[in-house]
């Protein structure tokens, strides 16, 4: 959700500086990130718990890490009136991919 109200609030104030386009970058990572994560969901759904579904997972971790990453870059560095939202999407995309029990 967070993805989603950061690109409604980008679609008013196109930036056309440099920063501008940092967050345009950083509004793709997270989307790509969001994505990847819910295509994976639904081919586990779909496959089981197979374990060429935990490879692609890991494989798809390592990608969602740097895209989550670039998001948080671009909310700082960025300049328009969704970089909180991007923040925080940025944020929850770490949550996506844990490799490790933490309950």
């Amino acid at each position: 959700m967070a993805a989603a109200f950061a690109w409604f609030r980008w679609r008013g104030t196109r930036q056309r500086t440099w920063r501008g386009y940092v967050l345009l970058g950083g509004l793709i990572a997270t989307t790509v990130n969001v994505l990847m994560f819910y295509g994976w969901f639904v081919y586990r759904l779909v496959v089981g718990a197979a374990p060429e579904v935990w490879r692609l997972k890991d494989q798809l971790g390592d990608i969602g890490l740097v895209a989550a990453t670039a998001a948080l870059v671009a909310a700082a560095v960025g300049k328009g009136s969704g970089r909180w939202s991007l923040a925080l999407s940025g944020v929850a995309g770490f949550l996506f991919w844990p490799s490790y029990g933490f309950l």
